[in-house]
Parts: C-alpha cells; sequence; structure tokens
C-alpha cells in the first residue's frame, strides 16, 4: 500500500517499472513535444488528451447502456475516434460492468477497468485506447495486454464482482484519431496467462 493507506494502481505500478528502454522512448518523445510546442504548448496537449479520452469513455459508456447515437456528446475532439470504433459496438453485448474499481485482496493492488461484457458470444473485459498512430501488431500496444492481465486477475478475485464462470478473455480496442478502422485484439486465455507472469514480475520489482 501507498503511504496514505490506498493500494497502489495498476498504472501507477507499470509506470513506476516500466523498462529503461521504454523510458527512455518516453523520455525521448516529451522532449521532441516540448521542443516543438514549447512547455505551454505541451502541457495542453497533456489536457487536451485527457478531456479527449475522459469524453470518449463517456460516451462509449453511455452507448453501451442504450443511448442512441444523436444522444451524445461527440465532440470534435473525439469524432474520428468514434468513427474508428463504431463498428465495434454491433459486437458487443450483455454488457454487465462499465468503469468500474476493482481491487486484487491478496496481492493488494487497484485499478479501473472500461467494461465486461460480451464480445462475439464471449464473456470478457474491454480496454478501449486512442492513438495516433497504426498500431498493427499486438506488440505495438506496449503494456496494454499486461495491464488488462492485471485488471482481470483482479476481477477474478474481488469478492464485489461475482460471475457464473471466471472470464478468460480481453478485447483491446485501438481507435484511431483519423476515423480508420480500430484494431481490435482478442486475447485469449493462453496469452492472458503469459501476460499475467509478466504482470506479476512487474508487480514484484514495484
Amino acid at each position: 500500500p501507498l503511504p496514505n493507506g490506498r493500494l497502489p494502481s495498476v498504472t501507477r505500478i507499470l509506470g513506476k517499472t516500466m523498462s529503461a528502454e521504454s523510458r527512455a522512448a518516453l523520455d525521448m518523445w516529451e522532449k521532441k513535444k516540448i521542443e516543438e510546442l514549447g512547455l505551454e504548448g505541451f502541457q495542453n496537449l497533456k489536457l487536451e488528451t485527457f478531456k479527449r479520452g475522459h469524453q470518449l469513455h463517456a460516451c462509449i459508456e453511455q452507448c453501451l447502456h442504450g443511448a442512441e447515437e444523436s444522444e451524445l456528446d461527440i465532440t470534435h475532439l473525439i469524432e474520428g475516434h468514434w468513427k474508428s470504433m463504431s463498428r465495434v459496438f454491433t459486437h458487443i453485448g450483455d454488457v454487465h460492468f462499465t468503469e468500474a474499481r476493482v481491487q486484487h485482496p491478496i496481492l493488494k493492488y487497484t485499478g479501473i477497468f472500461d467494461c465486461v461484457a460480451y464480445y462475439k458470444n464471449s464473456l470478457c473485459l474491454i480496454d478501449w485506447k486512442t492513438s495516433k498512430k497504426q498500431k498493427s501488431r499486438l506488440q505495438h500496444t506496449y503494456d496494454n495486454p499486461v495491464q488488462l492481465a492485471a485488471y482481470i486477475g483482479a476481477l477474478n478475485h474481488d469478492p464485489n464482482f461475482e460471475f457464473k464462470d471466471p472470464v478468460h478473455r480481453a478485447v483491446l480496442v485501438i481507435a484511431y484519431e483519423d476515423g480508420s478502422p480500430a484494431h481490435v485484439y482478442q486475447l485469449s486465455p493462453h496469452q492472458l496467462s503469459a501476460y499475467w507472469r509478466k504482470w506479476t514480475k512487474r508487480l514484484h520489482q514495484y
């Protein structure tokens, strides 16, 4: 637990245990952006990214709970991403939870997952991400699959969530700003076991 007694989040743990290579790439990107936009411009970019994520997740949540598209506040900030992922919704049904906090009672970490629902007839944990660049291979998504494995591990141990069968599958949706079709990665139980091992190593490192 953190000094205030709260449990550390999955994103915090992944951030603190990032590989030297990933950390260097992130630092390089930040440096380049600050040179390009200035410090204030870079802060504005971060704020805009946060706002976009918040708006997009709010619209997704409303849509999954039955709102019509005409009722959603799809601003210019998210219209490309919305177009990118809109076809994915046709494969989603029987939504169990959206934007819910989960915690692992034994391994002592917490996080907020995006959605648990049926995707193409399998109960899955679904996560929505945005990107400017195409991520045409799963390895281009960096720690995203590790994050999903961590959430599923917590979900299956958290007494606040009861399922007839444990959740063993995940779906990672990468939506693009230019509106091109989202990449959808379905993670099998076998893949998630491998990412779970990576997660427990990172947790131990933390």
